[in-house]
């Protein structure tokens, strides 16, 4: 791949790992100085982990049941981490419209979490952790959260619980989440304790502690350095809003 390739047709590539080393440095050169490009992957990041729900996989394939029924489909072709019929994206769009519509709105911790959890964003950079965990958060960021679960080391470390926490945060385990991302805050290289200052506020949010979430954010929002500080300060208003 050579220089002049639109970095906007290399998300999936960079998300799945399949750059080389030339390609991946130039696309993380642009990422510092192209907002639009950051913003489009984050998106690209969001959307992996809403195909990955439960949820959407079942509408997907109840839609798709419906229609190969209905002698509409052909062979099925492959969406990263599961397979969808050959209508591409916009079937997998029309699902998706379809179970937001009938789906009942989230309520309470769920929805105030939904509303503010999102995957670490790639664009997030360096993280200080041994090149053994490398794997592990090249599935994660590829929204291959259950292998990542796997590869991940499993050890004492500060960027074991990190992104062990991380990840089954991504898999709605926040009860199993959260204990992890308190011990990342302690032993997490400095890169990462920031980040897990707002994960761990989220799990407990999620896990309706709403006072020691509300504890973790207040100082976030004094730090003009914390990556999360502006995210610290909605959320802190959001549960001024809460009865």
């Amino acid at each position: 791949m050579d220089g002049s390739t639109d970095p906007f047709d290399q998300l999936d590539e960079y998300l799945d790992g399949q750059l080389d080393r030339p390609s991946r440095e130039r696309f993380d050169a642009q990422l510092g100085t192209d907002p639009a490009l950051a913003r489009a992957l984050a998106q690209q990041q969001e959307l992996r982990l809403l195909l990955q729900r439960p949820a959407t996989r079942d509408a997907v394939s109840a839609m798709h049941s419906r229609l190969r029924a209905a002698g509409r489909l052909d062979k099925p072709a492959r969406l990263p981490g599961w397979r969808y019929p050959a209508g591409g994206m916009l079937l997998v769009l029309l699902a998706l419209f379809g179970w937001w519509w009938y789906q009942a709105p989230a309520t309470g911790d769920e929805a105030l979490y939904h509303a503010f959890y999102a995957p670490e964003r790639v664009s997030m950079g360096a993280s200080d952790c041994p090149a053994t965990f490398d794997p592990g958060v090249a599935q994660y960021r590829a929204g291959h959260y259950a292998d990542a679960l796997k590869t991940l080391p499993n050890d004492t470390s500060g960027c074991s619980a990190y992104y062990r926490g991380l990840t089954l945060l991504a898999l709605d385990k926040a009860d199993e989440a959260e204990p992890l991302l308190r011990r990342a805050r302690q032993l997490a290289p400095p890169l990462l304790r920031p980040r897990a200052d707002w994960y761990e506020a989220l799990a407990l949010t999620r896990l309706g502690q709403h006072s020691a979430a509300q504890a973790l954010l207040r100082p976030m929002t004094s730090q003009y350095e914390h990556p999360h500080q502006a995210d610290a300060q909605r959320l802190l208003q959001r549960f001024d809003t809460l009865p």
